[in-house]
């Protein structure tokens, strides 16, 4: 996956990590960091009171906060759906990322 970083379309990224990840390092927010294209905004991000799933464990409610707040604020950046340049929401996992946006 980290060589198919620099291929990312979207103008923004969340990614979102547990600092005690048993399975995957924190340290992959660093690697999407560099890898990223620089027209990526990248918001690297963690929680502190989950392990390895985060979008299931004790901070499940702050990453659907968290995930809803980067939604909305892509949509007033870009003013609708229609004008977004696909904003990519990752979870990180695996040592990889999880989930990225890509054109229709």
């Amino acid at each position: 996956m980290r060589r198919h970083l620099g291929a990312v379309r979207c103008t923004q990224v969340l990614a979102i990590h547990a600092q005690d990840d048993e399975v995957a390092s924190p340290r992959n927010l660093q690697l999407l960091a560099q890898g990223l294209p620089a027209s990526c905004s990248l918001q690297a991000q963690t929680v502190h009171n989950s392990y390895h799933m985060i979008s299931i464990d004790n901070d499940r409610q702050e990453v659907v906060r968290r995930v809803q707040g980067f939604v909305q604020s892509c949509s007033t950046t870009h003013h609708g759906v229609g004008d977004m340049k696909y904003p990519a929401v990752a979870l990180s996992r695996n040592g990889h990322k999880a989930s990225t946006a890509s054109d229709p």
